[in-house]
């Protein structure tokens, strides 16, 4: 059976009163420094100074909500974007190269999967929606610990979602900046397998491979060309 203090979906901060003067609470300080945070129409006359957010679009069910599913759907749009890149242009830049290097994509790749964040928003969501869920259950929004937490959280996934975009700026500039050294790379073992053709000695290196995995130089048919992509 569901209780009351169970439907925070329809929990509506409005309906609490102001401590001073007995009026509908309508705003909230979300700086962490303020030491008064609530606030009815009352309280805000006169101060200009305050800058206070709507209480109903703060501190409820939906607006916690609302603001977790786009930071989730923004966080999958660009890990679909990375991931399509690092499979379509980092394989074909990396894959036909030895094993050392087959590492160095992994590590690629593990490094600039970096919007799997979903689970801190979640932890955030599930943070907030708890203390709203205490505060429905309490009958109450007091100033004291309790608010102090719901506002640190509340500026967590406030400060997520503004740095979001200047991150996603930066991720990208990284991976454009090491596909650069990567063509790079190519570009000097091509230029090496070359450069092999064209002077190698067959008579001494054409059955003379190095093995990356043993560590040490094995008989089989390959030219020296093979030894270029070491």
């Amino acid at each position: 059976m569901t209780s009351m203090s169970n439907k925070i979906e329809t929990f509506d901060p409005t309906n609490f009163k102001c401590k001073i003067h007995n009026k509908a609470l309508q705003g909230i300080d979300i700086n962490s420094l303020s030491k008064k945070k609530l606030y009815c129409w009352t309280c805000l006359q006169g101060l200009s100074a305050i800058q206070c957010e709507s209480i109903k679009e703060t501190l409820s069910y939906e607006s916690i909500t609302s603001m977790s599913q786009k930071a989730e759907k923004d966080i999958g749009l660009i890990s679909q974007m990375i991931e399509s890149i690092l499979s379509q242009t980092l394989d074909k830049e990396i894959d036909f190269l030895i094993d050392e290097l087959r590492s160095l994509k992994h590590r690629m790749r593990y490094l600039f999967r970096v919007m799997n964040d979903v689970n801190h928003v979640k932890e955030i969501e599930e943070t907030l929606k708890d203390i709203i869920g205490q505060f429905q259950e309490r009958n109450e929004i007091s100033e004291g610990v309790l608010l102090d937490d719901y506002i640190a959280n509340f500026n967590k996934l406030s400060k997520f979602m503004e740095n979001f975009p200047k991150n996603v700026d930066v991720y990208t500039l990284r991976l454009d900046y090491m596909m650069e050294n990567i063509k790079k790379i190519t570009a000097v073992v091509e230029a090496s397998q070359k450069q092999l053709k064209e002077f190698e000695l067959p008579y001494v290196m054409q059955d003379m491979k190095w093995s990356a995995k043993e560590g040490e130089f094995s008989y089989s048919p390959k030219k020296a060309v093979d030894i270029a992509l070491l």
